[in-house]
């Protein structure tokens, strides 16, 4: 009787444990965002001089409170690919939260030092990317490129679309210049993510009903061992 009175003891102390630790614990809620960029170009670029500027800059409307965590990523190594990701995430008790606006910009200077007339073309091709986790987390990705396209994903948890991507293409745009003429070509990227401070995880109520019969178990294995058996 003492080895099963243990085995109750321990389980319902563990239990017991488990009820404290849940009631204390967080989860967390995180975002990611990114977008891949690939220049592709075609006919003769012979004499043109390619320039590429990329910054990227956190928008004024950025705000972060409380435990958490925002880390923007600008890299673009060469003037024909590259990416530009953005993963926020928050673990916090008092519901603070992560509002995250951030833009980068792709910019293609073009200059035909070539003497003659030359034409070329340029294609972007893009994968959006958003993954979302918590209670509450929604992350928009948007691509604009000049006058000629716009794309966006935003991935959130009311949709149940948590993990997305989007794959497209500019097409192809052809550029002309005259000897010692320029042209360029620019890419803006956003993205936009927004975050929650979570509530504590509750423990379900099967744990609650079984550590609630545990404990009556212990209570009767109690009695049964103060009976004296002649």
């Amino acid at each position: 009787m003492n080895i099963l009175s243990n085995h109750i003891k321990y389980g319902a102390l563990s239990l017991a444990l488990l009820a404290v630790g849940a009631s204390n614990a967080y989860a967390t809620s995180s975002f990611t965002g990114s977008a891949a960029l690939t220049f592709t170009y075609s006919g003769d670029l012979s004499g043109i001089v390619v320039g590429y500027v990329g910054s990227g800059n956190v928008d004024d409307g950025t705000e972060v409170y409380g435990d958490a965590v925002l880390q923007p990523n600008f890299n673009f190594p060469d003037q024909a690919s590259g990416e530009f990701s953005v993963v926020g995430s928050v673990n916090d008790s008092e519901g603070q939260n992560i509002h995250s606006a951030q833009i980068a910009t792709f910019a293609l200077s073009f200059v035909n030092h070539s003497g003659q007339s030359r034409s070329f073309g340029l294609s972007l091709d893009y994968l959006l990317h958003a993954v979302v986790v918590g209670e509450f987390a929604n992350s928009a990705v948007q691509i604009s490129f000049g006058d000629y396209g716009y794309d966006e994903l935003t991935a959130d948890l009311f949709s149940g679309q948590d993990n997305i991507s989007l794959a497209g293409s500019s097409g192809v745009f052809n550029f002309d210049l005259a000897a010692n003429e320029t042209g360029s070509f620019s890419v803006n990227v956003g993205i936009v993510g927004d975050l929650l401070g979570t509530t504590p995880v509750p423990l379900p109520a099967a744990a609650w009903s079984f550590l609630v019969g545990l404990l009556g178990l212990l209570g009767v294995n109690k009695k049964r061992a103060g009976v004296k058996i002649d």
